[in-house]
């Protein structure tokens, strides 16, 4: 059910260049795809445990958009380690709870740079060999698998042009409980045309299914058929099922661009000075890769540290989860342009003669640590006055977070959109911390002390096509030695020389120009 709503939800135009990476381009779809990956169990050897390359089993719609063909390695994105299959149910049941998860992770064409965001259930489905094609009656020890029940990993994934993320997780956790609630027949066919035990997975995964699957299947087809809210017009609910309606809408153009996710996660990890060290190494353009075992940890931080940016926007190549499994996934590492590029902690194990290259720098999530690039000199110390400033905001947004008295499954609060286990009566919430630290960094990037003060050494030589703009960094530079010492000069000079900057300065100007640069950015 569609309900329209008369708010004015909307993103302005002002910001839509820099909401690019997390709302990606316009479309008039909602959702894209909807794809179930997994892998065929029959066709591995018979061991413990074992992983094969995931496979696409079933996609809807059958066929590609005109704009936006379904991406063939969209597989490895949903599994990045591989399709983990097992015949022992116990060994099943130990990493049921490692890699049963949902996170998200995006798309980037490479010719019109155009970003698709996807949002990937996780979780472990029972199968039997029987039901699978080109499979050995016998292992190599002679044992027989036809009634031998798999657990094999499996993905519910949905692709969309727009950055929902909490409200798609729901799209998809339905969709789970949805074709596990489905009545099957005790037996089903298999692909010579016999009858084999089946679960609902199987029943609704077979070529010939029953009437509950083709019924499940055409809710699929009304799902992908929703409509965009429309800008500055209404919002769009959907009642999915039984549960309260979800909700689509972007903000109202006087606050800050839709951000769906914990942006306070790095600072959490990390820590406020460990973090802004990150942000620096970013902001200067080095490469730098985020590394985690938690894949919606890794690509949720990616992620956070391009809205710290902001109002810079990050022009180079950014990857919140690079899969392990997907070939040649190591040559991007081998780019002689920075990058910010989130991967798996099985990334350098797992991959035979890839090693960590000499010039990046490797950040660990899970033991919060930073290992710096070997032939890189140490990063410039930041302005003293402004880091200061920024260190005691994010003080007091770090400290209203710990008052919400979040235990140490916080991090699955969040992966499950619930928020039942905070303290509601404590007068804040995790939205309004994210919000705080977002106008932190604002503040930060805009003071006069950083690029604040450079807006009066800018000077427009063109405005369109794309504006270029001519900076007296000398001039500047020697102000700012003036007013607040040497203190930062170092860092300030570097950031000045760099295509971030340039490219804000550009777009400022353009605003500028064009009337369209707003009181609320400018004082954050």
């Amino acid at each position: 059910h569609i309900r329209p709503t008369t708010h004015k939800l909307a993103t302005s135009v002002e910001r839509q260049r820099m909401a690019d990476f997390l709302h990606g381009s316009s479309s008039h779809r909602l959702i894209d795809y909807i794809i179930i990956v997994g892998c065929q169990p029959s066709t591995a050897a018979a061991r413990k445990n074992f992983v094969q390359n995931p496979k696409l089993l079933r996609r809807y719609p059958a066929d590609d958009h005109d704009d936006f063909p379904l991406p063939h390695d969209v597989v490895f994105f949903c599994q990045p380690d591989g399709c983990l299959c097992s015949f022992d149910e116990q060994g099943a049941e130990e990493i049921d709870g490692e890699l049963k998860t949902t996170f998200p992770f995006s798309l980037t064409e490479k010719e019109t740079n155009t970003r698709r965001h996807g949002v990937c259930l996780n979780f472990f489905r029972k199968c039997r060999v029987g039901l699978c094609d080109e499979a050995d009656d016998e292992t190599e020890d002679g044992a027989s698998h036809d009634e031998t029940p798999i657990s094999s990993l499996t993905s519910v994934c949905l692709l969309s042009h727009h950055s929902f993320l909490v409200s798609f997780s729901d799209c998809v956790a339905t969709l789970r409980r949805l074709i596990e609630d489905i009545p099957v027949s005790s037996c089903c066919f298999d692909g010579g045309g016999g009858h084999v035990a089946c679960s609902e997975w199987d029943d609704f995964l077979a070529d010939e299914k029953s009437m509950k699957s083709r019924e499940l299947e055409g809710w699929i087809n009304r799902l992908l058929k929703s409509p965009v809210p429309q800008d500055g017009r209404a919002r769009l609910e959907l009642e999915l099922a039984v549960q309260p309606a979800v909700t689509f809408g972007y903000p109202d153009a006087t606050r800050l661009f839709l951000v769906d996710f914990p942006v306070y996660l790095p600072l959490e990890l990390l820590g406020i000075d460990q973090t802004l060290k990150v942000l620096t190494a970013i902001l200067l353009e080095h490469k730098v890769v985020l590394i985690s075992s938690d894949y919606q940890v890794v690509s949720t931080c990616v992620m956070a540290f391009i809205v710290y940016l902001y109002p810079l926007e990050y022009v180079y190549t950014v990857i919140p989860l690079l899969p392990t499994a997907m070939p040649h996934a190591d040559t991007l590492m081998q780019s002689p342009a920075p990058f910010l590029i989130g991967v798996p902690a099985s990334f350098f194990h797992s991959r035979r003669g890839v090693t960590k290259p000499n010039d990046v720098w490797l950040v660990d999530l899970d033991s919060q640590t930073i290992h710096e690039p070997q032939i890189q000199t140490q990063l410039p110390v930041l302005p003293e006055v402004e880091v200061k400033s920024l260190s005691n905001k994010l003080n007091k947004a770090m400290e209203s977070l710990d008052s919400l008295q979040v235990s140490q499954d916080h991090l699955e609060v969040h992966k499950d959109h619930h928020t039942s286990h905070i303290d509601v009566d404590s007068g804040c919430d995790p939205m309004a911390i994210d919000v705080a630290i977002r106008v932190a960094f604002i503040q930060f990037i805009l003071s006069p002390g950083v690029l604040g003060g450079l807006k009066p050494y800018l000077r427009c030589l063109r405005l369109f096509p794309k504006p270029v703009v001519a900076q007296q960094k000398v001039f500047f530079l020697r102000l700012l030695i003036q007013e607040h010492g040497k203190q930062g000069s170092s860092f300030l000079k570097q950031l000045v020389s760099t295509q971030v900057s340039a490219l804000w300065c550009g777009i400022w100007l353009l605003k500028l120009k064009m009337g369209e640069v707003g009181k609320g950015e400018e004082d954050g």
